[in-house]
Formats: structure tokens, sequence, C-alpha cells
């Protein structure tokens, strides 16, 4: 942060702590105790999805693979099963939809089996058993 912000972010804080009747170093606590919990927040769902990727399937992989090759691009969303810890991957891409007679957005999620279940739209049901 330049000089020009920090004075901004400064008098911002400033008047926050008046409209809260507090200290500027409580207020500016407050903050910096907000900052480190969603750092700390951030760094567990990173972790998280680290151990989910790490969870694929080799027929999962090949799949995607495959998908990747074709021109699908994968999402960074993912959906993990809480019992078994297995991941469904999901990849998207631009096609046509010969029943709106237009292009848009096909799904596609990849099963740890290896299956694939692909449709149009921006959005696809996952099965419950995986």
């Amino acid at each position: 942060m330049d000089k020009l912000e920090r004075d901004v972010f400064d008098d911002l804080l400033g008047l926050a702590a008046k409209l809260e009747g507090v200290p500027k170093s409580r207020m500016a606590a407050m903050i910096a105790r907000r900052q480190e919990e969603d750092r700390r927040r951030v760094e567990r769902a990173n972790q998280r999805y680290a151990a989910a990727v790490d969870q694929m399937s080799s027929e999962q992989r090949e799949r995607i693979e495959a998908l990747k090759q074709k021109g699908w691009k994968l999402q960074s969303a993912l959906r993990q099963s809480k019992s078994s810890g297995k991941v469904v991957r999901f990849l998207h891409t631009t096609a046509w939809n010969p029943q709106r007679s237009a292009v848009g957005p096909k799904m596609a999620a990849v099963y740890p089996d290896g299956s694939v279940v692909m449709a149009f739209g921006k959005s696809i049901s996952v099965r419950s058993d995986f």
C-alpha cells in the first residue's frame, strides 16, 4: 500500500471507529483479527481442495485428460463425498444445443469410476452416491 492509500485507509478507519464509538486502535485490532480468520479459512479450504484432488482415481484422471484434449476446460469447483472422500470433477465447453437451436454451455461431470455425465446449461445434477 502506498502512502496515499494508507492515509485514506487511516481516515476511513477513524470514521468507522467514531461511528462505532470505539477507539481507532480497537477498530484496527478487530479488522486485523477478521483478516487473520479469513486467511486461515482460505488456507484450510486450499488444503481440503488439494487433498480432494489427490483422491482422484486414475480412470477419472484419464477421462479428464481426454476431455481436455477435445477442448473442454476444467473448472476449479469439485464435489466431494463426505463419507468416502471421493471427488467429482466438472468441465465445461461451448457446444451446439439442438433442443434450443443455439450455441451454449455444456457441462460434464466426471465420476471416480470414470463415467461421464453431460448436460447443456450452466449447472449439472450430481448423483448422491459416488
